[in-house]
């Protein structure tokens, strides 16, 4: 059976401040202390973003 991992939902409950969990989510090198081992983000013209950057509108 394949799966289908384009998107996904995960609901969970934590207690921290909401600027804590968007740059948990925003930035690579936090986001991997969730979730995934490892995050590669991209630039909207395809270029790797920094390990501590944040995501930008467009990306």
């Amino acid at each position: 059976m394949s799966r289908d991992w384009s998107s996904f939902t995960r609901q969970i409950t934590v207690k921290y401040p909401a600027h804590a969990i968007y740059e948990a989510w925003a930035v690579p090198s936090q986001i991997t202390r969730w979730l995934p081992r490892s995050a590669e983000y991209v630039g909207y013209d395809g270029t790797p973003k920094g390990r501590d950057r944040e995501v930008e509108a467009g990306d």
